[in-house]
């Protein structure tokens, strides 16, 4: 019997991940939602001269669902994709997903006096939300990938 290491387990089965993450995801944005109910829950990103701002209990929703799909993505194409993509893919999701909500939590509300720490703040959201897109993309490249493999 061959021994394998936790990595290598996680990699064959990442839709186990994804859709594990989904009640600890559901969790964590209930009990923010509901611990800054009446204040100003949102998520700011500033692009320029562009401030997209999303409430954190409508993050969580769309986090949910896009983990789900990709959970499923994975599930269908068992065995069929390329192991450095997928490692790849999600690290940039969790990652990315990780640093936003530590951003959040650590961003003080603003005054003149850290302004270099809001700067500092926002450039690490845009970097994040850079890094779950690249993902993504890394993910729909595995995916076609796999179907290129699977038909030939």
């Amino acid at each position: 019997m061959k021994k394998s290491n936790f990595f290598h387990q996680v990699l064959s089965k990442p839709h186990i991940i994804f859709w594990s993450c989904i009640p600890l995801i559901l969790l964590l944005g209930a009990l923010y939602a509901n611990a800054t109910l009446y204040t100003n829950a949102t998520l700011d990103i500033n692009i320029h001269d562009t401030y997209f701002v999303i409430a954190y209990i409508h993050l969580t929703i769309i986090v949910l669902i896009l983990f789900g799909l990709l959970g499923l993505g994975y599930w269908i194409m068992q065995g069929k994709l390329q192991k450095w993509l997928s490692a790849s893919h999600i690290l940039l999701s969790f990652g990315g997903f990780l640093v936003l909500f530590v951003a959040n939590l650590i961003e003080p509300p603003y005054n003149p006096q850290s302004l270099d720490l809001l700067r500092t703040i926002y450039s690490l959201k845009l970097l994040a939300v850079l890094g779950i897109a690249a993902g993504q993309l890394l993910f729909i490249l595995n995916i076609v990938i796999g179907v290129c493999r699977k038909i030939t």
